[in-house]
């Protein structure tokens, strides 16, 4: 099994038409560990055709792992898809974001930052991470996130500052279970996070998501400050659930707002389905309006 580690190393101005921006890295499901760490930045490198203006990964196995850790930078970084990062994960692959800083990263069609696609039970968390000002034309101005077949994806103190998205989710997309044949449950998890100052035209200010096949979506212990859509549903969070379940304990809405012809100045939910659940346990809501 074969080990890189990529230590202090400045990767700035970097541009490429296909792969990669910074690094290009394929791991086989024989297994390999990828460790970008110790302040290594990404500035200004740009990917004008397909995904990962920084790093573009694809990996297979669970023995395949990727970590970056410990200061790494991503700034002013830009894609077609995930303006710093994009990762397609097969078979039990983990991917972890420990202590890293993006920002002013921009994607033309989804995810700001990160773009990620899960398969067979991958993995992937972000913890102790500052995603400032990133953007996406259309999904996910931050994270665009697809799960499938038993994925798993966890952001924990995580703070999301000033995010956006033209269509849907000013800062993270999630689509569980969606682009699936087999409709195996996966998922997501935001836990002591922080939403400021998110924005979408389209639905979900801060988050939007769709839940598939018993996909379970939680949010534990999280603040939205002033986040909002300008022309659409959810000024906070938007969830369309076709049958799972979705979450919110201990969650904190001040000044979350939409403009009609949208509704739900804090969260709008659609059921598709009578299987669907949703709970808000000890929840606050402050200031939240529907504006005309």
């Amino acid at each position: 099994m074969g080990t890189c580690e990529v230590n202090n190393v400045q990767f700035k101005e970097c541009t490429v038409n296909n792969d990669g921006g910074g690094i290009f890295a394929q791991i086989p499901e024989t297994g390999g560990n990828l460790t970008i760490t110790n302040h290594t930045s990404f500035v200004q490198c740009i990917n004008t055709v397909y995904g990962g203006g920084g790093i573009l990964i694809f990996y297979n196995g669970s023995n395949s792992k990727c970590l970056i850790s410990d200061n790494v930078i991503f700034e002013k970084c830009q894609a077609e898809r995930g303006g710093a990062i994009y990762i397609r994960q097969f078979d039990q692959a983990s991917f972890e974001v420990h202590n890293a800083i993006f920002k002013e990263c921009k994607a033309y069609n989804k995810g700001g930052a990160i773009y990620i696609e899960q398969y067979e039970g991958a993995s992937f968390d972000v913890h102790n991470a500052i995603i400032q000002e990133c953007e996406a034309y259309y999904f996910g101005g931050a994270i665009y996130i697809e799960l499938n077949e038993r994925g798993s994806f966890d952001v924990h103190n995580v703070k999301f500052n000033q995010c956006e998205a033209q269509y849907y989710g000013g800062a993270i997309y999630i689509d569980i279970g969606h682009y699936w044949d087999y409709m195996v449950s996966g998922t997501a998890t935001i836990s002591g996070s922080t939403f400021s100052g998110s924005q979408s035209i389209g639905n979900g200010g801060a988050i939007f998501t769709v839940l598939y096949d018993d996909a379970a979506f939680t949010i534990d212990n999280t603040q939205f400050n002033l986040c909002y859509s300008t022309n659409s549903d959810g000024g906070s969070i938007f969830a369309q659930i076709n049958s799972g379940s979705l979450s919110l304990n201990y969650v904190k809405f001040n000044g979350s707002s939409c403009t009609q012809p949208g509704s739900g100045g804090a969260i709008a939910i659609v059921q598709r389905s009578s299987y669907s659940r949703i709970s808000i346990t000890e929840s606050t809501f402050t200031n939240c309006q529907t504006l005309s």
